[in-house]
């Protein structure tokens, strides 16, 4: 972002070269432009970026904000400072929520601890249709509960993360265009990782309930899901919650998003 508000997000080739011809425009003396690239998608836009990290114009500043730093190539990483960030406090993201996104106080509780630290995640799951998704996740995690030899659990999440993760990227085939399809993969991907990390909170929430009796971060979801998954011992849900979050560091890892889906639910 330039000096007078100007934001640019690097998505390809061609927008790299874009931002290439705008700093190619003198500073006034002592001024200084910083350019921040959130999350750059894919290995083209990266590697466009290398010319302008190992020579950047004279008073220009990059910062690479990314969660997935291991998803960056080495070349990158070796032309740059790592800053690490600590969390964000749940309190304060609940009350963040609660103040600009007039959530309840219930409701803001649950984004932030599904956000896990990150306030820009805790406002795009506010913004997209997380009850939703969640309440669809509860059903499905109840019908596998409820009638495991028949229920296809794994059809069903496909389906929901598919639902969330069409429309405005636009593009489902390799052919659309190489850009606007590892947009939709990364979208997929991102979408994956969300139903997963509910998932994971519904188990984590009765396996607290059971052992200490401490406050859950979704108490409706409780209450459905400690009534019908109450035969499953604890050791039992320990394991899925361990395996849901194996799932969430292969998929952070660029696994296949179907195949790491199908290991989880069949482990």
């Amino acid at each position: 972002m330039d000096r007078k508000g100007v934001q640019k997000t690097i998505v390809d080739v061609e927008s790299v070269r874009e931002l290439n011809a705008r700093l190619s425009t003198r500073l006034a003396p002592g001024d200084t432009r910083v350019v921040l690239l959130d999350d750059p998608v894919g290995d083209d836009a990266a590697n466009a970026l290398l010319k302008l990290l190992e020579e950047p114009p004279a008073g220009n500043v990059f910062v690479i904000v990314t969660q997935s730093p291991a998803s960056l190539p080495p070349t990158i990483h070796s032309r740059c400072h790592r800053v690490r960030f600590r969390p964000i406090a749940d309190a304060l993201i609940a009350k963040r929520l609660e103040e600009k996104s007039g959530l309840s106080a219930a409701d803001a509780r649950f984004m932030a601890r599904l956000a896990q630290g990150s306030m820009g995640k805790a406002v795009a799951f506010s913004e997209d249709g997380w009850k939703e998704t969640r309440d669809r996740l509860r059903e499905i995690a109840a019908g596998r509960a409820r009638d495991p030899e028949n229920f296809d659990m794994g059809e069903a999440l496909d389906a929901l993360i598919k639902e969330g993760s069409e429309g405005d990227e636009g593009a489902s085939e390799p052919d659309s265009g190489a850009a606007d399809y590892r947009k939709a993969l990364r979208r997929t991907r991102e979408r994956a990782r969300t139903c997963l990390a509910i998932l994971a909170m519904f188990y984590r929430d009765l396996v607290m309930a059971r052992e200490n009796g401490a406050e859950a971060a979704d108490p409706e979801s409780l209450g459905v899901l400690g009534k019908v998954l109450e035969k499953v011992t604890t050791d039992r849900l320990l394991e899925r919650l361990e395996t849901l979050l194996q799932a969430d560091a292969y998929l952070k890892r660029n696994a296949n998003v179907r195949l790491t889906i199908e290991w989880a639910l069949v482990a």
